[in-house]
């Protein structure tokens, strides 16, 4: 069926005559038909990638056009944390924080008016009834008053004092009818309050329509009329507070697809390694802040990183606290996840994680367990997948296409059976080595590690990170230190920990590291030192 819906598309295509043209749209066009693509038929591609940052800022200055919003929103620093948004995303980003201002407004007029009502003392009907009385009677006198008045004098001067009686009476009316119907504002606050929202509306934004439809909504959904908001000085637009709570609900096409996010670990909770901190702050969370700093300096091609060292030393941490600390886009990619035993499915996989990156720039990609993905080519234990894995990974970190604000950290174990073409210049051209964690180092991490969990004032951190049955410990062994100590206080019935658990959970808890290792590593870090230049002297050693 499908096979002749193709064929009859095709022939309907090309018996069209020139003045009849035809538009199709797609969001997968490698899975189309070739026949389809070639002259005379969809000759002509046009690519509608996901907006770049300075796309976004047109895009929202064209929705916002109509739209009232605070005068302290910025367009530019709401394009730079919308990446991976589509128009249609941002669209639906506005509307959600025009509900959240609508529910803002409504919420504020209703306390505001609840407070009022405190205020204001009720009267019984006994008090009225006499307000009421003596109103009219203060009427009655003044009427008496200046009825004698004009009929004792005729000349002007009788008619000046009559004149100034009356005002005093009228006056006295409207205080007496102001107290009688307790109106708040007088008719020149009110106006003032018109001049003070005339001058708002005014701040060149043609913003009547929508506003106008916010005013609507407040008034059919919470009774919140114009009146009201005049009355308590409350502006109809659009707020910081509201697009900040829009954002955490409204997420790109990019992460609904479960492809990236934003990982929630913190510089806070990753203990020492302060040389690293400084070393990806200034190569990948810099270029991403201020990117017109290194454009200036021609810095454009964005930096990869490589992480290596024991394992449980932090690396992956590392990698997600540089995403969460500058805000960029997080995709994990597990080495052997990757690789595929069909031909060409894995250098699929390599082209669609990078492509996705692209979408959702800035964006990091960390590539776990690099030594099982991209190892050294020609060897015996290679094969030809690993090799054409290699390959491709080699055409996106310096394509022709270029990577757009796609950083790359990778993390591995074995820095040695890397192929040495990854490691040059311009690709994972630093490599920072993540060592053991020192003494003065494991108070730092034991620090992060507790910093939810209760405590006796006994416990003594240093005394801990100092003890010989903690030589050894990587970052993660101690957090299997924390939760050992925590978890024989839970047994124990207690409510906090106490420095007997800590010593308990020590006589219980291993480092997984032996001395030999540890030493295996030290040497190798000796080794790499200086990046390519002592892995290639070390591969020429090797072939010798």
């Amino acid at each position: 069926m499908e096979r002749r819906i193709v064929s009859e598309l095709l022939s309907c295509l090309d018996k069209l005559p020139n003045d009849v043209f035809v538009i199709a749209t797609t969001s997968r066009p490698e899975t189309l038909e070739m026949a389809i693509r070639r002259s005379g038929r969809f000759d002509s591609e046009i690519s509608l990638p996901v907006p770049d940052e300075k796309s976004r800022i047109e895009i929202l200055q064209t929705i916002l056009k109509e739209i009232p919003i605070a005068s302290s929103i910025s367009i530019d620093s709401l394009a730079k944390d919308t990446p991976g948004y589509v128009p249609a995303d941002l669209n639906a980003l506005i509307k959600k924080a025009g509900v959240y201002a609508v529910q803002r407004i409504a919420n504020l007029v209703q306390k505001l008016k609840s407070e009022d009502e405190s205020i204001q003392i009720p009267m019984t009907v006994e008090q009225i009834q006499q307000q009421q009385q003596s109103s009219s009677q203060q009427q009655l006198e003044i009427q008496s008053e200046l009825q004698n008045d004009q009929a004792q004098s005729n000349n002007k001067q009788n008619d000046k004092e009559i004149e100034s009686k009356a005002e005093k009476m009228e006056q006295e009316l409207e205080s007496d009818s102001s107290d009688c119907e307790d109106i708040g504002e007088s008719d020149e606050d009110i106006e003032s309050d018109d001049e003070e929202m005339n001058k708002n509306q005014q701040n060149g934004k043609n913003n009547s329509n929508q506003e106008n439809q916010l005013k609507k909504q407040l008034q059919v959904t919470y009774k919140v009329n114009e009146e009201d908001m005049i009355k308590y000085k409350v502006k109809c637009e659009i707020q910081e507070e509201d697009l900040s709570k829009s954002l955490k609900e409204i997420q790109p096409t990019g992460k609904r697809e479960g492809f990236a996010t934003i990982p929630q670990v913190t510089w806070d909770d990753i203990g020492a390694l302060d040389e690293m901190k400084k070393e990806l702050t200034n190569n990948i969370i810099l270029p991403i802040l201020e990117p017109g700093r290194f454009e200036a300096f021609n810095i454009a091609s964005p930096a990869g990183v490589l992480l290596y060292g024991p394992p449980g030393c932090g690396k992956t941490l590392l990698a997600k606290a540089v995403a969460n600390a500058s805000k960029a886009n997080f995709i994990s990619v597990k080495g052997p996840e990757l690789l595929n035993k069909y031909v060409g499915e894995s250098e699929k996989s390599v082209r669609q994680v990078f492509s996705r990156a692209k979408a959702s720039a800035p964006c990091i990609i960390f590539f776990d367990e690099l030594d099982a993905l991209v190892p050294k080519r020609g060897g015996d234990s290679t094969n030809q997948v690993t090799e054409r894995v290699v390959n491709s990974l080699l055409a996106e970190l310096d394509g022709f296409e270029g990577r757009k604000q796609v950083y790359v950290i990778a993390a591995t174990n074995r820095p040695d059976i890397i192929d040495p073409a990854i490691l040059r210049g311009g690709r994972l051209d630093k490599l920072l080595y993540v060592p053991l964690p020192t003494n003065d180092e494991k108070v730092s991490i034991l620090e992060a590690l507790i910093r939810k969990t209760p405590l006796e004032q006994d416990v003594n951190l240093k005394q801990i990170a100092h003890d010989k049955r903690t030589d050894g410990f990587s970052g993660a062994d101690l957090g299997s230190l924390v939760k050992e100590s925590a978890l024989n206080a839970i047994l124990t019935g207690k409510k906090t920990v106490c420095m007997g658990d800590f010593n308990h959970a020590m006589n219980k808890v291993f480092p997984s590291l032996s001395q030999k290792d540890r030493k295996s590593y030290e040497q190798l870090q000796r080794t790499l030192k200086s990046s390519k230049n002592h892995i290639k002297s070390e591969v020429e050693e090797e072939k010798s």
